[in-house]
């Protein structure tokens, strides 16, 4: 990985960390790599769904995964206008390159002390 390169990854790593807490990695696991809509595992985003408590109050419900045309058309309706949302995340390429970097998938998930079970699978 050429240093620029090394660069890019490790600044769009600190921006997903920093827009979607430092969670985002057991959120991607629990979704098993996929958007949920469609199964597509290729230009995944983070969707935030909004949901209600039990007084009526709209409340964000879990992070969920959605390949970026599902979250666009399906979702958001095209409400997203500027340009960074009109080009597919890069979160599927970073978590390869990352699972690579820390030697494996298994080494990965002891590295960030997250839980990979059949049972997370199920929302």
């Amino acid at each position: 990985m050429t240093p620029s390169y090394r660069r890019l990854f490790q600044n769009r790593m600190a921006k997903r960390a920093f827009r979607h807490g430092k969670n985002w990695r057991q959120v991607y696991i629990n979704c098993g790599g996929m958007c949920l809509l469609c199964y597509e595992v290729d230009g995944l985003e983070f969707h935030e769904p909004f949901g209600e408590d039990k007084f009526g109050w709209n409340i964000f419900q879990s992070r969920v995964l959605l390949c970026h045309d599902c979250h666009m058309d399906k979702e958001h309706e095209n409400l997203f206008t500027e340009s960074p949302y009109l080009k597919p995340s890069r979160l599927q390429e970073d978590v390869n390159i990352e699972i690579l970097i820390h030697g494996g998938y298994d080494q990965w998930i002891k590295d960030f002390k997250l839980e990979d079970t059949p049972a997370r699978w199920l929302l």
